[in-house]
Order: C-alpha cells, then structure tokens, then sequence
C-alpha cells in the first residue's frame, strides 16, 4: 500500500519538500553542505563534522561549504544524498511507503537522470518514483498545459515551450547564468565601488546582507524576510544616465562600522546581465531572445498560443520589473499581429513545487515506476517513463 507521495523540488539553490496536495512546502532548506575544515583542532564526532542546509550556514565560519548541484546538474552524489536526508527527516517519514516525485531541470544528462533514480530505489528504498521537468510542473500549476515556462533560479536559466503537457525538446533553450553567477557579478561590482571608499574589507563577510537588500524580492534566510531595493531596468540605458545624473535611484546602506553608503546604478547593472550575458563575458543570447528562438523552434500552428501564455518560474524572476522587461523586449521581437502575454504568479518560487504536488495528486499509479518495474527493467525504464 502507498502512502501520499512525496514531492522534492530539486533546486540548484534551495530544496522544498512536502506532500501531494500539500498548498505550500512543508521543509525548506538551502541545498548546501559543509565540512569541518580543521577537524584535528576539534573534537567533533562523527556526526558533528558535516552539516546540512540552515545548519550548515549557521556554522560556516568553520566550515567548507559546497552545493551539490552545479548549473542545474548534480555533481555530488555523497552531499546530494545527504540533503536528501537531512529533508526526509525534516518531514518525519521513511519513504519505505510513500513514492517520490523529484523535480529537475530540463536537457540533463541520461546518466545522470538515471542514477537519480537508482539512489531513491536503492538507498531510499521508495516504492515508486517519477523524474519531473520543473519547467512542466510549473506550468501545470497555473492550470494550463500548453505555454513557454521561463525559469531562472540559483543555478540556471531556461525557456522551455509546451505542448499539451509535454516539453518541446528540440526548442528548448538553456543558459548557465542565473543567481549564482548574478551574485558574483554583484560582489564585483560592489568590490569596485567600495574599493575608492575603502570598504572592500566589508564585501566578503557581509556581500550576503548586502544581497538580500540589494537582489532579493522575496527571499529569506530563516525567519528574515528580504525588502526588494534591487530591479530590472525597463530602459537600461536611460537608468545608467539617470543613475549618473542624479541620486534618484540611490539607496543608502549602514556598513558594519556605521558608515552609510550610497549604491545606486549596481542595483539594476547586476540583472541586467539575464538580458545582456555579455556583461559576464558571455557569447550567449539574453533570456528574452531564448523565448523568442524557443517559440520559433516550435510549430507554427502553436506559436500563437506559446506567444500568450509566458510563465515566469524561480526566485530570479521575483525582481521587480522582470515581468515588464521581458514582455517589452518580447513583444519587440515577436510579429505584431500575435498577443504576447508575460505571466508571473506572486508565488512564482514554488510553482514547481505547486506544479509537482497537483500531478502527484492527480497521476494514475501507471504513471510512476514502481520498485517492480525498477528491479525489471533496471535504471534505465527512467528513459521510457520520465519524460
């Protein structure tokens, strides 16, 4: 007998877990991992040298933090693993009865899709398990199943078209730039302005700070809730002219020493780089010219309908003046008889999540691979099933 599934979003730069039908995640957790760094000067038990999640960051000034997915993609099995635990823990169950819908990110590789699964029926012991695109559960969780889903969150950014439920593969479009690389774009840019003032000493031990008021919309860290002071310009160039002219689009910061600085043109030069890779040194296209080849890659029957219904998904659509941006430079590209038509839910963070919990409620047991179907066919029915 299954119990009710259990969903694992599985994002670059935060898990949220829960149960099918859940309205909101029940855990959520960085997905980070840390090492002691010194152990021989420590007397830490076993258990005590490696942490998870919150805990990990609680305690990061004596450890090696590292984040198991990188770009999307999982590059470290052991930590992976025990985040994983650390979450089902977290939901105060063994998932000997409840199957496990995991999210991923779209085009990963065979191997790596395949060995997610091996993991949940090995060493988790689950009695059925499904692979879900998050760009698919996303749009589910709106209610249609038929759009583009633009997706942007810690470790990468995509646009991915859908038809009738299922993602166009050859259209869709991937870019290695999301808010890891926005961070570190953002911490040069704050190293270059505080280095004439002297408060480059601050960037490291406080860029985090400096973040969640600066990037963040609607991110927290704990009970810490974020006040969004950073945006996407609508004219780019006419913010870096006025940022230049004037102090209009200044805010003031209190640095640790009580010195109040003024950030202005980094608030919104930052985002833009989602528009403008170059600014990275990048040769790929902006993500508003990965929706328009994603729809153009599509038949033509469809592209009308993926034209109006553009869904924003993951934390880094949350910056004020993303959706306004996008349906700007979109409209600009697309031919002007078509309507197009950007899309962005207030709880965009989770609507993979959202998504994952409605299919999971929904789907018929055919729909998952059961234990037996794993033990039969071997890891490879993830291929056949998960698509």
């Amino acid at each position: 007998m299954w119990f009710r599934p259990v969903i694992i979003d599985n994002g670059s730069g935060r898990i949220k877990a829960g149960f099918a039908s859940d309205e909101r995640p029940r855990f959520i957790c960085p997905n980070v991992v840390g090492e002691v760094k010194h152990k021989k000067f420590f007397s830490f038990s076993e258990s005590q040298q490696c942490y998870v999640g919150n805990d990990a960051l609680a305690h990061r000034a004596i450890l090696k933090l590292s984040y198991p997915i990188k770009h999307g993609v999982i590059s470290d099995w052991n930590g992976m693993e025990k985040v994983w635990s650390s979450v089902i823990t977290g939901l105060g169950v063994s998932l000997k009865h409840h199957p496990v819908l995991l999210t991923e990110a779209p085009l990963n590789p065979k191997a790596k899709r395949e060995e997610v699964c091996e993991r949940f029926f090995e060493g988790f012991d689950c009695p059925a398990f499904y692979i879900g695109i998050q760009a698919v559960m996303s749009l589910y969780s709106t209610g249609k199943i038929t759009g583009v889903v633009v997706e942007s969150g810690q470790g990468v950014s995509c646009s991915v078209p859908i038809y009738q439920g299922y993602a166009i593969w050859h259209a869709i479009k991937r870019l290695n730039l999301a808010g890891h690389e926005l961070t570190e774009y953002l911490s040069k840019l704050l190293r270059e302005r505080f280095e004439a003032h002297d408060l480059s000493r601050f960037v490291d031990s406080h860029v985090k700070r400096l973040l969640l008021q600066i990037i963040c919309r609607h991110g927290s860290l704990g009970n810490l809730e974020a006040v969004s002071t950073g945006f996407v310009a609508l004219d780019y160039e006419e913010a870096l002219n006025k940022a230049a002219m004037s102090d209009e689009l200044h805010v003031s910061y209190e640095m640790p020493d009580g010195q109040i600085v003024l950030i202005g043109s980094e608030r919104f030069r930052c985002l833009e780089a989602l528009f403008r890779p170059s600014l990275l040194g990048l040769e790929d296209v902006g993500i508003h010219w990965m929706v328009y080849n994603s729809i153009m890659k599509s038949d033509l029957d469809i592209r009308k309908d993926l034209y109006a219904n553009i869904v924003l998904s993951g934390g880094t659509t949350m910056h004020e003046g993303f959706q306004e941006r996008l349906q700007a430079e979109v409209v600009a590209l697309a031919p002007r008889t078509v309507k197009v038509r950007v899309i962005a839910k207030p709880e965009r963070d989770c609507l993979a999540f959202f998504g994952a919990a409605v299919m999971a409620t929904i789907c018929g047991q055919t729909t998952w691979i059961s234990a037996k179907e794993y033990h039969t066919y071997g890891k490879a029915i993830v291929g056949r099933k998960c698509f």
